[in-house]
């Protein structure tokens, strides 16, 4: 099988036909896959061999030997599902502002032939004494089932210590003979002494090679190498200190994507990011959501950049802790993810999650259970991304936190909870490319987009320098991602880039038609084509202690939409001329609002009012409905929360890019809007209508529909509020009184 990906919720099943040779009948065939997203199930000629839950983590499978056909035809077939739940999955089904849920075999899948006497991976410890480090594995030594107990005689193995190139070897322990088998299994512990080592940091990385031979008869039966270093990373205080020296976190965020229609392993993208991070001056990369692709550990243990990895434990509450099967599967992929990514030197802290809230106290036991869990498996530090407000909740299970801070004019907030923290806090520092200037809603050209999230890293970053206790930060992010959903603060995409004849055109699910969709979310120091900010150059000059670039501020006047108040006005003066001219109007609104009993009770006894007058009236309030949503969307239409409320009821990216381009397109919104409010009434009429038919009421169609029109006459006086309403939800102390009234107005006729 190779890697292939989708980007549709759903079940595939994939399926290779292959050959074992004859001569491997006494060989272990084990099965690794280095990620499939979410569930995989395996069978191996129509027997299921093995499952699995975690979409980012390495797991083996060893293949039945009863099962397997040798010198013919076998066949593998691995169902996935990638579909996620709200409550039972990790990550949930809803992850704001993270990232698209591929399913499918996003990394490497193969098999591998083992010898008949093998090695099991490697558990290599190393323990500091008096300048020289200990050396420490632990493994077993299997052998197949099919070979006699005399087959293992004579087996000696030996653990080596070599340099980086593997040319000189550097320590070694005392030969050691299997004497002491289980059945088909030995357990191996081998130790030495690397006096003097070269130890690694980002400066110097330093790095040996682990060689564990097995010999017999002075002939090798199997060998494991394990690249690793040897470093001392403590927390004193709210001090860190990398082999006894003060150390200053300077990190950057990333999320694993590419830039392409793709989340197969891309190399040479690794290979930039690497780079970059080193040409930014940062010295820490923090894959934000989920474990990372295995070669990025291996490529930051010869970069010199320390890395941390996270679980999927990604905006959490307290029914997510609650679950049943919560701490099975978070200690599954806790222990998954520390296995694998144990041995590298680069591997700074494991974290427990981003965004979760921990509110109850069954939910603190499982996160108390779990990093218990975690520091048994391993002795590096534990972090967690979290808001300033829920810090508390998790300094008792974390060593160090980061402190989420998204574009808030003041730091003072974010300084005070770094001071107070009784652990090592850090920002991590995030501002998205803004549509729109700050206060003013005037649409802002990407250069001065630029310029603005320049300005924020600079300000936050220099309040940094003389906040007491900061012990360095991150930022949010190094570039450009796509997410599950279109982002509703950017708006629809302005243009697309040109369609190059003789090329693919892909189609972004999120595109619907005519609605441009646009999954990308640019808060990066680097946007989507590779092009570096304003940003990278603020932040490159800080962490080198350079001069800034000059920046030139520019503030625009207040823009403020027409479409709002010219519909409004219109409305209301389109109404007024109606309620003058026709008396009839003026007298059934009166009575409705005033006696709405009596008036109902004439449309029950079949009763007409004039056809003309229900019609404009439905489409009055319509219109005045259609006004106040469009208004409301275009309101807090950069508004983070107002953004992911969306995403909870646009559960498609399709819908989610229609209602993107509705709200930023107020004119079409109230056209779309009232159309939508209208219908509506028409299918509540009919509701109604069959509904009654169980009744035994004979009240003809048409008065039902005028009941639900009329019954809405309380929202005409909402219409004085069109002109004015998207400025009315941005004042703070009006807010409150607004809400009474519109919930006054709609509750009044029931």
């Amino acid at each position: 099988m190779v890697p292939g990906a989708f980007f549709f919720e759903g079940e595939v099943k994939f399926e290779r036909k292959f050959q074992i040779p004859d001569s491997l009948r006494n060989h272990t065939l084990r099965l690794h896959a280095f990620g499939i997203n979410n569930e995989a199930r395996l069978a191996l000629n129509n027997e299921i061999t093995a499952t699995h839950i975690g979409g980012y983590t390495h797991f083996t499978v060893d293949l039945n030997n009863n099962v397997l056909r040798h010198g013919q035809d076998n066949t593998l077939s691995l169902t996935v599902d990638n579909r996620l739940t709200p409550l039972h999955t990790l990550p949930p089904k809803h992850r704001p502002m993270g990232w698209r849920n591929a399913g499918g075999i996003l990394r490497e899948i193969y098999i591998e032939a083992l010898p008949a006497i093998f090695l099991d991976p490697l558990d290599a410890q190393h323990v500091f004494e008096n300048g020289a480090v200990q050396v420490q594995i632990r493994t077993q030594v299997r052998r197949s089932r099919t070979l006699a107990p005399e087959s293992v005689s004579g087996l000696i193995a030996e653990l080596e210590v070599w340099d980086a190139q593997r040319s000189v070897r550097v320590a070694a322990s005392t030969p050691t003979a299997l004497s002491t088998w289980q059945e088909n299994r030995h357990d191996l512990a081998l130790q030495c002494k690397v006096l003097n080592p070269n130890l690694w940091s980002p400066a110097s990385p330093a790095l040996y090679n682990l060689r564990v031979v097995l010999t017999q008869n002075k002939k090798v039966v199997d060998e494991l190498w394990q690249e690793t270093g040897f470093r001392q990373f403590t927390i004193t205080g709210k001090e860190f200190r990398l082999n006894g020296e003060p150390f200053i976190l300077r990190g950057v965020d990333w999320f694993e994507d590419y830039g392409q229609q793709t989340v197969l392993l891309d190399t040479a993208a690794l290979q930039y990011v690497i780079a970059t991070v080193q040409q930014l001056g940062a010295n820490v990369l923090r894959v934000a959501g989920y474990q990372p692709h295995p070669l990025l550990p291996a490529m930051c243990d010869r970069a010199g950049i320390f890395l941390l990895e996270e679980l999927p434990l990604y905006y959490l509450t307290d029914a997510h802790f609650k679950q049943a099967r919560f701490a099975q599967l978070a200690q599954l992929l806790a222990r998954e993810t520390q296995s694998r990514d144990r041995h590298h030197p680069s591997v700074l802290a494991w974290g427990l999650g981003t965004a979760s809230a921990p509110l109850s106290a069954a939910a603190q036991q499982e996160i108390s259970a779990l990093a218990t869990v975690m520091r048994q498996v391993d002795s590096r530090p534990l972090y967690v991304t979290t808001q300033v407000e829920w810090q508390n909740l998790w300094l008792p299970h974390a060593d160090f936190v980061l402190l989420e801070w998204r574009a808030a004019a003041s730091t003072d907030a974010l300084t005070a909870a770094i001071e107070a923290a009784s652990k090592p806090a850090m920002p991590v520092l995030g501002h998205y490319l803004s549509a729109l200037e700050a206060g003013s809603g005037a649409r802002l050209e990407p250069a001065r987009a630029e310029e603005l999230q320049a300005e924020y890293f600079n300000r936050a970053l220099q309040a940094l320098k003389n906040t007491r206790g900061a012990s360095g930060y991150f930022l949010h992010t190094l570039q450009d991602w796509q997410a599950a959903m279109p982002f509703l603060p950017i708006g629809p995409p302005q243009e697309r880039a040109p369609h190059v004849v003789g090329t693919a055109q892909s189609k972004d699910w999120g595109e619907f038609y005519w609605v441009p969709g646009s999954r990308v979310h640019p808060y990066g120091l680097i946007d989507a084509n590779g092009q570096r900010r304003l940003a990278f150059q603020i932040v490159q000059a800080f962490n080198r202690g350079d001069s800034n670039p000059t920046l030139v501020t520019r503030r625009l006047g207040v823009i403020t939409p027409g479409t709002f108040q010219v519909v409004g006005i219109a409305l209301i003066l389109i109404f007024l001329f109606f309620l003058q001219r026709d008396r009839r109007l003026l007298s059934n609104l009166k009575r409705v609002l005033a006696h709405p009993h009596g008036f109902f009770l004439d449309l029950y006894e079949n009763r007409k009012v004039a056809p003309f007058l229900t019609l404009m009236l439905g489409l009055t309030e319509s219109c005045i409905l259609g006004v106040l949503l469009a208004q409301f969307g275009y309101a807090f239409r950069q508004s983070l929360i107002f953004d992911q409320i969306l995403n909870l009821f646009c559960d498609d990216a399709a819908w989610k890019a229609i209602a993107v381009w509705l709200i930023w397109n107020p004119g079409w919104f109230i056209f779309w809007g009232s159309v939508f409010t209208f219908c509506s009434g028409i299918l509540l009429a009919l509701f109604f209508r069959i509904l009654g038919i169980f009744f035994g009421s004979s009240v003809p169609i048409s008065q039902y529909v005028t009941s639900v029109y009329w019954s809405w006459a309380n929202v005409l006086f909402l219409g004085l509020l069109t002109p004015i309403f998207h400025r009315l939800l941005l004042n703070d102390s009006l807010f409150g009184p607004l809400a009474i009234i519109i919930a006054f107005m709609v509750l009044w006729q029931w």
